[in-house]
């Protein structure tokens, strides 16, 4: 997991905080963000990830041109 999960709607701002802090100072989090990077970029980057998600989305979403523009 890269990040902490609370239900949507229900953490208070202290928690949130709490969350935030643990993220930002302890360093396994920054190593795995640094391995989720590089799995991204190996697998052909940003672009190559647009791409996947509008194919998954089908006709429903065209991210891909909106963000390029």
């Amino acid at each position: 997991m890269l990040g902490s999960r609370y239900p949507y709607g229900q953490v208070t701002a202290a928690e949130l905080r709490q969350a935030l802090d643990t993220v930002l100072t302890n360093p396994s989090y920054r190593q795995r963000a640094r391995q989720m990077g590089d799995t991204l970029k190996a697998a052909g980057g940003y672009l190559q990830a647009v791409a996947e998600i509008e194919t998954l989305l089908g006709d429903k979403a065209q991210i891909h041109d909106h963000v390029l523009a």
